[in-house]
């Protein structure tokens, strides 16, 4: 599925009115003006969610208890939302085929989600009232219990919920590696960006199934990039620290234990430890390793990149755009990408689609500013 449009009220500083996405889209503005709550918004609508027994029993697996306090505009207690998604899969055809073998409306290929959330003992709880497809509603299921295919209908519709919507979304949040793990997966070390993103990249290595191509795409891009040739678990450091002697990576940092490396020439054994390589390399293999293959082996459906330029010169900058234009779209696993940005360049390529406050066409869709200047007093007094 992609993206297609968003309307929401009262989630943090956002009102949006029918906000467009396209396949790559690039949410421009200052520092502090809501981009990243743009993002956090349509992760939190499609992460998969627990379900409190003081709360309503889960319909979907998207509904559900949110375990964060500031989601909501100070002040309110509730707000709503609608995303309409545009659907390709093989469980989207047959919720068609169940809801409309035989009606022309039920030819359109987009699904409109309504979303309800509402503060609750410090969380939020996010709950889906309707659904439609098309202009006809699917959900409330059309019909009076009893009838003939009702169930059959509401298993079509979990199943294409389980299948498409749930965990649709791969957050990576470039700007706030030092303060979030990537994963629940830890090594002796320090708690930071280096290692939050060798505990990622060791999970892929050790997992059986993940795909193989993975990192033969992730070293074309250092390739490309960084002219980097390889990248492997230093698992040595641990053996030969375990017979007396150390491996070159451990001469190289006075560390041991296993860790990731990387090799930089075609023609060296020389490997270094991630914390040795700038943060750009970094960066771009946070964001290739999460595209390519999430935080278990599979690609990532829809990437919601924050601040992706943070520490990339203005041509690797203008380089990787162009990447993820080639790796995204109908046909391919990423289908689509949605970043924000704060960086002083405007793309030439006519595939991005921008969004923002400093976008004119895009200002009556989208309000970053709702609570400046007035509001801000209000918001600052509690």
């Amino acid at each position: 599925m992609r993206i297609k449009k968003v309307s929401a009220t009262n989630f943090k500083n956002l009102n949006l009115n029918g906000t467009p996405f396209r396949s790559v889209t690039l949410v421009l503005g200052e520092n502090g003006v809501g981009k990243s709550n743009l993002i956090l918004l349509l992760h939190t609508f499609f992460k998969k969610k627990e379900s409190l027994k003081e709360l309503p029993p889960q319909q979907f697996a998207i509904e559900g208890f949110v375990e964060q306090k500031d989601l909501i505009r100070r002040g309110e207690r509730q707000g709503k939302a609608e995303v309409t998604v545009t659907c390709f899969s093989d469980a989207f055809e047959d919720l068609r085929k169940a809801f409309f073998a035989k009606s022309r409306q039920g030819k359109s290929d987009d699904v409109t989600i309504e979303f309800v959330y509402r503060s609750y003992s410090g969380g939020l709880d996010v709950r889906i009232p309707a659904m439609r497809l098309g202009r006809q509603a699917i959900y409330p299921i059309p019909g009076k219990p009893g009838d003939r295919g009702l169930a059959e209908k509401q298993k079509v519709l979990e199943e294409w919920v389980n299948a498409d919507l749930v965990d649709a979304t791969t957050y990576i949040p470039n700007s706030r590696l030092l303060k979030r793990g990537l994963v629940d997966f830890r090594i002796d070390g320090p708690f930071d960006a280096a290692s939050d993103l060798e505990n990622t990249l060791l999970k892929l290595l050790t997992n059986h199934d993940t795909d193989p191509d993975i990192f033969d795409r992730i070293k074309e891009t250092l390739d490309r990039f960084f002219r980097i040739k390889d990248i492997r678990p230093n698992l040595e450091r641990m053996i030969e620290s375990s017979r007396g002697s150390e491996s070159e990576a451990a001469k190289t940092t006075g560390q041991s234990g296993v860790g990731v490396g990387v090799r930089i020439k075609e023609d060296t054994n020389r490997w270094f430890d991630l914390a040795q390589v700038g943060t750009g390399v970094q960066q771009i293999l946070v964001m290739m390793t999460m595209i390519q293959g999430g935080l278990e082996g599979k690609p990532a459906r829809i990437a919601l990149i924050e601040e992706f330029e943070s520490s990339l010169s203005i041509k690797t900058r203008k380089q990787f755009l162009q990447q993820l234009i080639e790796v995204v779209g109908p046909g391919k696993p990423l289908r689509q990408v949605i970043m924000t940005s704060h960086a002083i360049f405007r793309p030439k390529a006519q595939e991005v689609h921008s969004i923002g406050p400093d976008n004119p066409k895009a200002r009556t869709s989208v309000n970053f500013r709702q609570w400046e200047p007035e509001d801000w007093a209000r918001h600052s007094s509690g």
